[in-house]
């Protein structure tokens, strides 16, 4: 299966109100890798996820979406096996780690996502050296935290936004009227 495939499915995901940009979709991409080989012993996608400087990121992903820069990704990339793997029987486990991963990771912003990919532990950490593109190997996933629990919401806008509309049910509703 091609990275685009993975990407493909996180923009057509049914709550399609990710805000997903290049930087963001290569980390989601990098952690449906992770989860992957964590839940089901295998790659998820061929391609390799590489050290960037901004973190973890599978070339033929950056190349697709580079045109949107740091804007939202409005369309899916043409992908040679999506319509194939749709209709594949064990492709619900592949769903299945999108969805995961959307439901986990999709609230962060980016640059959350960012310094979450860079912390102590993680496999980006152990294998990045600057301007290098470093290839992000199985081993060093496993033998990395990444994929071991998740950032959470705690201390980040997505946590913050949440924590309001809970405190203070009519405000975002306020905010948006207004």
């Amino acid at each position: 299966m091609y990275a685009l495939t993975i990407v493909n499915m996180l923009i057509n995901y049914r709550r399609s109100h990710l805000y997903l940009t290049n930087i963001k979709i290569n980390k989601l991409v990098y952690f449906a890798q992770v989860e992957c080989l964590r839940t089901h012993g295998h790659r998820l996608f061929d391609g390799p996820m590489q050290t960037w400087e901004y973190g973890p990121a599978e070339p033929s992903v950056y190349t697709a979406f580079k045109k949107y820069g740091s804007d939202r990704i409005t369309a899916p990339a043409i992908s040679e096996d999506y319509h194939q793997a749709n209709s594949l029987a064990d492709f619900q486990d592949t769903k299945d780690v999108v969805q995961k991963v959307a439901d986990l990771y999709g609230s962060l912003s980016a640059f959350e996502l960012v310094d979450y990919s860079h912390r102590n532990g993680s496999a980006w950490k152990a294998v990045y050296e600057p301007r290098k593109n470093n290839e992000i190997t199985e081993k060093a996933i496993l033998s990395s935290h990444d994929g071991i629990g998740h950032p959470g919401l705690r201390r980040t806008l997505a946590g913050g936004v949440r924590a309001v509309d809970e405190r203070f049910h009519n405000a975002l509703k306020l905010l948006k009227d207004s």
